[in-house]
């Protein structure tokens, strides 16, 4: 029986029951397959382009995790009370289409797989969901956005949006026994309980805004304006490659334009765009 390699506060050490087998290295550069590293295990240098490094961030105080959270400023609805706990975890997508997963040591809460969360315990809710997924997953993030709140049988939990900006989740802490790369058409396969379910749901209908962040993440900056008022032109790398979204239908269309039509759509599309752009991001 292994032992995880990452000891509970008090030092006690942590036997894990049922150890996952990792998936080859390989798996991490393919958006259409599963990866999963466990505790201590080999990982790629990089995915994505972000480096697996194996700086850990120690146990950081309180003011430290608020301080990582003033430059992610973004609109989010209020949050409600219900009388259950304030919880808070992130949903980390990657520009491959993929998602990360963790699964809880032994099976800890009744979870095979689940996202990274945990109860707020005085911590504002960004500083939270930041902490918990650094600690359960190894990964260091960037909240972008607001995704969904559900209520628990003891928590009310709010998720957040998150790009993977560094660590290794090779790192992760005891309370965890694997962590996985999923894409999202299988990320319902894999999580038990119904309340995940609904987080997931909630990502394939904000499918085309994470997307778009990724695509454009200069926009989400307070540049952004003065690069679209200066008409800079659509480049190669401002295409999205990613696959196409878990909930699709077809949509038959025939339209033929001559040139001038074409060029009038260009036109206010633009114009359009830009105008959406400044409302969404004032600057």
């Amino acid at each position: 029986m292994p032992i995880h390699p990452s000891k509970k506060r008090n030092g006690t050490a942590v036997n894990i029951d049922k150890p996952h087998t990792p998936t080859p290295l390989a798996s991490w550069d393919e958006p259409t397959e599963m990866a999963t590293v466990v505790p201590g295990g080999a990982m790629p240098r990089q995915v994505n382009g972000v480096a697996c490094d194996n700086a850990w961030l120690p146990a950081l105080e309180r003011a430290d995790w608020e301080a990582q959270t003033e430059s992610m400023v973004f609109e989010e609805p209020p949050f409600e009370e219900t009388g259950k706990a304030p919880a808070a975890g992130a949903v980390v997508v990657e520009p491959d289409g993929r998602l990360w997963l963790v699964s809880p040591t032994n099976g800890f809460g009744g979870h095979t797989t689940t996202f990274p969360k945990g109860k707020a315990k005085g911590m504002s809710l960004k500083a939270t969901a930041l902490k918990e997924v650094c600690e359960e997953a190894g990964l260091e993030v960037e909240l972008f956005q607001h995704l969904v709140d559900v209520t628990k049988t003891t928590s009310r939990t709010r998720y957040y949006l998150a790009r993977r900006t560094g660590g290794n989740p090779a790192n992760m802490c005891w309370e965890t026994q694997a962590v996985h790369l999923v894409p999202l058409e299988k990320a319902s396969e894999m999580l038990d309980q119904k309340v995940d379910h609904k987080v997931v749901d909630a990502l394939c209908e904000k499918w085309g805004e994470w997307v778009w962040w990724f695509s454009y993440p200069e926009l989400h900056t307070p540049a952004w304006a003065s690069a679209a008022l200066g008409a800079a032109p659509a480049r190669r790398q401002h295409w999205a490659h990613l696959p196409l979204p878990v909930r699709r239908a077809r949509i038959p269309l025939d339209i033929r334009l001559d040139r001038a039509e074409a060029g009038a759509l260009k036109a206010r599309h633009g114009r359009e765009m830009v105008r959406l752009l400044r409302e969404r991001h004032p600057v």
